[in-house]
C-alpha cells in the first residue's frame, strides 16, 4: 500500500522573454515594460487561486498515481494507494 502526500503547489512563476515586450514608440501598444511586468505579477495569485478551483491539484495527484502505478507494475507488483 503507498501512502501519498497531499499535493501542493510548490511554484507559481511567469515566463517572461523581455525582448517580446521592447517594442517602445508603439503607437497599437504604448506600454513599457515596467508597466507589463507588475500586471503579470499582480495576476500570480489570483491565476494560482483559479488552477486550484479548477482541479489542478486534483490533476496532479492523478499524475503522480499513475507514473507510480506504472513503475510498480513494470516490476511486477500491483499497486494500493491509500
Amino acid at each position: 500500500m503507498i501512502h501519498m502526500p497531499d499535493v501542493i503547489v510548490l511554484s507559481n512563476e511567469i515566463s517572461i522573454d523581455m525582448e517580446t515586450y521592447e517594442d517602445r514608440n508603439n503607437v497599437c501598444n504604448p506600454l513599457e515594460p515596467r508597466e507589463v511586468l507588475e500586471y503579470l505579477y499582480s495576476h500570480r495569485e489570483p491565476e494560482r487561486e483559479k488552477a486550484i478551483e479548477l482541479g489542478i491539484l486534483d490533476l496532479g495527484m492523478e499524475n503522480a498515481q499513475t507514473v507510480i502505478r506504472l513503475a510498480i507494475r513494470s516490476l511486477g507488483y500491483e499497486v494500493v494507494f491509500k
